[in-house]
């Protein structure tokens, strides 16, 4: 059986506003084919996000509120939880990177798009890196185990 459809997938997705953009229902759709579920959080909720295990965030800005609020929300938490490798933050913005960039790079928690771009390539490239690290947890950190040769018959 196929491990992708036991595993309980999701991805929250950051929401500025009162209500959810309509960007918000393409990416769930195109996260659906995938078996990922994509849940709306308000910037309140990030706070009550679990602590023990990564949690996998998508932050779409597109307007000046938007990019407002984000910039209040980099220095109350996500710095923190980025840097304290808590969350793995996929950013696709139309104002640039975070201002602490260079110090991600190594901790490679966080993945930035730059709008313009396809809805279609950035979803396709989000399930691939969240696949790849999802899957690194349930894999045996160890090789496979030795075995000996089979030995001929003997006579």
């Amino acid at each position: 059986m196929d491990e992708r459809n036991i595993r309980n997938d999701y991805i929250f997705f950051l929401n500025y506003s009162d209500e959810l953009p309509e960007f918000f229902y393409y990416f769930s759709e195109r996260f659906s084919n995938y078996n990922i579920k994509l849940i709306p959080i308000n910037i309140d909720d990030i706070f009550k996000i679990e602590k023990n295990k990564v949690s996998f965030v998508l932050s779409v800005v597109t307007n000046l509120d938007a990019a407002v609020k984000y910039k209040l929300l980099q220095k109350r938490i996500v710095e923190f939880s980025l840097l304290n490798k808590r969350l793995f933050l996929f950013d696709v913005n139309s104002f640039g990177r975070i201002s602490y960039y260079k110090k991600l790079i190594r901790m490679r928690n966080y993945v930035f798009y730059q709008l313009p771009a396809s809805f279609i390539d950035i979803t396709n490239d989000i399930f691939q890196i969240y696949d790849k690290i999802s899957l690194k947890g349930s894999q045996w950190p160890g090789g496979s185990r030795a075995r000996l040769p089979e030995m001929p018959p003997s006579q």
